[in-house]
């Protein structure tokens, strides 16, 4: 499984007009919505990635955090990404401001995809290049964009 499998234009939330750690969960969570197939799994969903969040925050370094969550009530993983147009202190703390997000939830017994699909996403943003490429963005679709050539196989 490859990020390219969980995204699309329509589940890039750019700009969202927020103010805390909170907000933004609700946006991205939001924006996760149509992915699932109840209100139980979306709820489950939600439930899982702050659950995960309460144990240690997500923020990861470079202006970038990566929420994510496993639960049984999911049956293949998900994903949003969202672009922040100013730094947000995540933890309310002023030590990470974060501007990039990925939001993942996955069912629990895919543990390995799991790892595999945060490992993709971190290696990704770790490219400072593409960071500042995704900042500069103004669309979901130029994001996508960027996003897809960097995963596209090479031929």
């Amino acid at each position: 499984m490859s990020l390219l499998d969980l995204l699309s234009p329509d589940f890039i939330v750019m700009h969202p007009k927020v103010s805390s750690k909170k907000e933004l969960f609700e946006q991205l969570l939001e924006a996760l919505k149509p992915q699932c197939t109840s209100e139980a799994q979306f709820d489950a969903a939600s439930e899982a990635v702050w659950a995960r969040e309460n144990v240690m925050s997500t923020a990861v370094g470079f202006g970038f955090a990566l929420p994510h969550g496993k639960t049984h009530e999911v049956s293949q993983h998900m994903g949003v990404f969202g672009v922040l147009a100013e730094p947000l202190d995540y933890d309310g703390d002023n030590k990470e401001q974060v501007q990039l997000v990925f939001l993942l939830v996955g069912p629990k017994q895919e543990s390995a995809n799991h790892i595999k699909l945060l490992s993709q996403v971190s290696k990704l943003m770790n490219k400072e290049v593409l960071r500042q490429e995704i900042l500069r963005a103004s669309t979901a679709q130029e994001v996508y964009g960027l996003l897809k050539e960097q995963l596209a196989p090479s031929s």
